[in-house]
């Protein structure tokens, strides 16, 4: 195991790879990730922010999640 940075985000193991867990929270924005890709942003109750990514060539969710701490 990788000891943890501080300020270094890391990205999850997706739950799901067939649909995106509801407990993300809300969808707050989507953009373009790199060609194919896009990022989904979700806002969780806490205000943690979920990156989800999905290959909309392929029909596909990234199989990692990056979640992004608010303090």
């Amino acid at each position: 195991m990788r000891a943890k940075v501080p300020g270094l985000l890391h990205f999850d193991t997706a739950r799901s790879l067939d649909a995106i867990p509801l407990d993300y929270g809300t969808l707050v924005a989507v953009n373009q990730a790199s060609p194919g890709w896009v990022g989904l942003w979700f806002e969780r109750p806490d205000h943690t922010i979920v990156v989800s990514f999905v290959n909309i060539d392929e029909g596909r969710i990234y199989e990692k999640s990056l979640t992004i701490p608010r303090k």
